[in-house]
């Protein structure tokens, strides 16, 4: 998959039905990791791609009671992997849709701003205000601490792939900043989320 090389559709979907069983079994040590993930690959893979998505289906009200008792924010991560997952394998097969008109894409933004704001604040990088077309304007990190402000306003699928290490180096400092964003990078760079190598076009 362009989104994900090294990947096929079939990987992904090992992956997303691997995350499902993994919760239910409360394996979520190194979770998002190459190692987890790997495992979930090599377990899964014998199965055909609909009887993954058998399974997945069998699985959903289980994960769903689960992630209900969960902090809330666990269960806005596990929304936004899948959304990211969705998006990764719809332009694999030429299929693009569903980028911003759902409650899915809402929770998943609501999780990766949440995320990016602390990231922010950790690393001590200057403050983003960002303007999302749904949401409004929102200021993330901490001004006043932290020195600078960088402007930009996205669309909220934008929003979820470039935050979400969907965008290469390159696109991330082509958007439409207002400030150097180039202090910013370290901020797309996590254990889990980093930038693809090449630039990728949806």
């Amino acid at each position: 998959m362009p989104a994900c090389p090294g990947w096929t559709v079939h990987h992904a979907v090992c992956h997303l039905v691997g995350t499902a069983d993994d919760l239910l079994a409360g394996n979520l040590h190194d979770a998002g990791s190459e190692t987890w993930t790997g495992a979930q690959i090599d377990r899964l893979s014998c199965h055909s791609v609909d009887e993954l998505l058998g399974k997945w289906a069998e699985s959903a009200g289980l994960v769903a009671e689960r992630l209900s008792i969960s902090p809330k924010l666990y269960g806005a991560q596990v929304v936004f992997d899948t959304w990211t997952h969705e998006h990764d394998i719809r332009g694999a097969i030429a299929e693009p849709g569903g980028r911003d008109t759902d409650l899915v894409s809402t929770v998943a933004l609501g999780y990766l701003l949440t995320m990016t704001d602390r990231s922010i604040r950790r690393k001590q990088l200057p403050s983003v205000r960002l303007t999302v077309r749904k949401m409004g304007t929102v200021l993330l990190g901490d001004h006043e601490k932290n020195s600078g402000c960088l402007s930009v306003a996205l669309t909220e699928f934008e929003v979820l792939r470039a935050f979400g290490g969907r965008r290469s180096a390159q696109q991330l400092l082509g958007l439409s900043w207002e400030g150097d964003a180039r202090a910013l990078l370290p901020l797309f760079c996590t254990a889990v989320v980093r930038p693809p190598s090449t630039s990728l076009l949806e």
